[in-house]
């Protein structure tokens, strides 16, 4: 189904009245005031073409049979929700979003596209993500990747340039290279399956002592049988 399909079936919409407008001219082309929420799963919708491409509050096309997020909104005033839409790519996300991003429970292996700054947290919970190597952009708050197949954390501070809240890798086959999270700015806290580990890392978050820090922590893995996890990047 696409957006003005769904328009025509339902004559009310998003709190606004639809009527008989023509929807292509009088709404995809002007701003949207408001939040433009296509969450139903019954809507099925499979293209975001003649959707707003400027939207003033929050845009959410979760629970639909989406591919990737082209001839979306390139400019969202509030949340990016997009998640549980069968993504394999976040080709076509919004290049400014105002607050959080959500494209979790996708099948993304892939963060490419994302905006490079994100004001507020972003979830990628529940993809097939084994890396964050092809991202370089900076989170207001925390980022979400429970539910990954993420193996190691190397070079993570060279793609993630800052996190100003937690990090949240529970149920990641994680193992390995965890010390590029201290270089993360403004990272408070890691959550992991190893709680040894975790509880070693968070003892140097938020690190003050850069460098200093790092081979403290990869001293105290190292001594603790985390041999792995100290690893250092090169």
């Amino acid at each position: 189904m696409k957006i003005n399909e769904i328009i025509s079936k339902y004559k009310t919409l998003f709190g606004h009245t639809v009527g008989e407008i023509n929807y292509s001219k009088a709404v995809s082309e002007k701003p949207w005031d408001g939040n433009f929420v296509i969450s139903d799963i019954d809507f099925n919708l499979n293209t975001l073409k003649e959707c707003p491409k400027i939207i003033y509050g929050s845009f959410n096309c979760s629970n639909q049979s989406l591919k990737t997020l082209e001839d979306g909104p390139n400019h969202v005033g509030g949340d990016y929700i997009c998640f549980s839409s069968g993504l394999t790519s976040l080709k076509g996300i919004a290049k400014f979003i105002l607050s959080n991003i959500d494209c979790s429970h996708n099948k993304l292996k892939s963060l490419d596209y994302l905006p490079d700054m994100i004001n507020g947290s972003l979830d990628c919970s529940y993809n097939e993500l084994t890396s964050f190597d092809d991202i370089e952009c900076s989170i207001s708050e925390d980022l979400i990747g429970t539910g990954n197949k993420i193996q190691s954390l190397h070079n993570i501070h060279k793609h993630l340039k800052a996190v100003n809240g937690k990090l949240f890798l529970r149920n990641n086959p994680l193992s390995s290279h965890i010390l590029g999270v201290l270089l993360i700015e403004g990272c408070t806290e890691i959550i992991i399956d190893n709680k040894d580990v975790q509880n070693i890392v968070n003892s140097y978050l938020p690190n003050k002592k850069g460098r200093e820090a790092i081979f403290d922590c990869q001293d105290e893995l190292i001594n603790a049988g985390f041999e792995e996890y100290a690893q250092l990047w090169r």
